[in-house]
């Protein structure tokens, strides 16, 4: 059978999926599929490639971009799927990745796909993601800052 997509619904393509001699960098071939049916197992091909031993800021040779950013674009609606995105996301955030991490191919970081996707639940994901713990949520305007003239 030849098929002109992946399609990690087919059981064809989920032994391929599931082979743990499949790469990473195959697996990241499977993720450029701007497709459906890839978009929409972005968790479930995010994890296979992190169970291959990816660092969750481990980039792709081809577009210099790492899962986070595969996962905001992942949640575009009409081709991706919102919940699966978020999902990801928040494991890769929990994992350590890095929100302001740019892809050298688009100048582009994690926030940036969310938003131009117009994926607020990512949005919001990542914001809270990228405060560093222990800072506060909202700026103390009572302290003095830097002199600006």
């Amino acid at each position: 059978m030849a098929f002109t997509f992946f399609d990690p619904n087919d059981p064809a393509c989920q032994e391929i999926l599931f082979d743990p001699k499949t790469t990473i960098p195959e697996l990241f071939a499977i993720v450029r599929q701007w497709v459906p049916q890839v978009q929409h197992k972005i968790d479930v091909i995010g994890n296979e490639i992190l169970r291959r031993g990816c660092h969750v800021n481990d980039r792709d040779g081809l577009t210099d971009m790492t899962l986070l950013h595969y996962a905001c674009k992942a949640g575009a609606h009409g081709v991706g799927d919102p919940a699966a995105a978020v999902r990801l996301s928040q494991q890769l955030l929990a994992l350590g990745a890095d929100v302001t991490l740019r892809s050298r191919w688009t100048n582009m970081n994690a926030l940036h796909y969310a938003a131009y996707f117009d994926v607020p639940d990512l949005v919001r994901v990542l914001l809270k993601g990228a405060r560093p713990r222990g800072e506060k949520a909202e700026p103390d305007w009572e302290e003095e800052g830097p002199e600006v003239s």
